[in-house]
């Protein structure tokens, strides 16, 4: 007697030879159901009581300000690069893909770097390690480029800071500096 799989599609299948029998489906026990909900009640409980109190730094039970409030309409864009120059003399962004350090990380360390020039040296540090066969650096540079805003647009005038440096002996020749504004996003 055969079986019709259009009848009896488990037991077909189970009868078929080199085929894996289905596995079976195993329903989650009432406890673990209260469980993944009491945990995910607790979740969104933390969530929203510390978006009235707390800072970003409670990430992810935070606020997250940075993400929720705009630039003011008449006031400054800061936009943080860090610049390199290796021993044969060029000079070159430092990014993500060639040191491996992310921006807000270098930003969020920028007043200790200001501080203390061995910390700027770490960014070096880690260019050498991201790519060992690599020129090695001479001079690390954290710059800050202040744009300026007036009614939401930009005016065009733009002032880069020296934030932060490293240098290996004197400090190399200075840059060419361009004032290209940023990508402006609505308006």
């Amino acid at each position: 007697m055969s079986i019709d799989s259009t009848d009896a599609p488990g037991e077909a299948a189970a009868e078929s030879p080199g085929e894996p029998s289905p596995r079976p489906v195993v329903k989650m026990s009432s406890g673990g159901k209260i469980a993944g909900i009491t945990v995910t009640l607790l979740c969104a409980l933390l969530m929203f009581a510390t978006t009235a109190v707390g800072n970003d730094s409670w990430f992810p039970f935070a606020p997250m300000r940075m993400f929720a409030t705009a630039a003011n309409p008449n006031g400054i864009i800061e936009i943080l690069r860090v610049e390199a120059v290796n021993e044969n003399g060029q000079r070159m962004l430092l990014s993500q893909e060639n040191s491996g350090i992310r921006w807000a990380e270098v930003d969020g360390q920028r007043d200790a770097m200001a501080e203390d020039p061995e910390l700027v040296k770490t960014l070096a540090d880690a260019y050498a390690h991201h790519g060992p066969k690599k020129p090695a650096l001479i001079a690390v540079e954290i710059l800050v480029s202040n744009y300026y805003l007036e009614n939401g647009s930009l005016t065009g005038r733009c002032e880069t800071v020296l934030a932060a440096s490293w240098y290996v002996g004197e400090p190399p020749p200075p840059r060419t500096v361009r004032s290209v504004p940023p990508r402006a996003s609505g308006g």
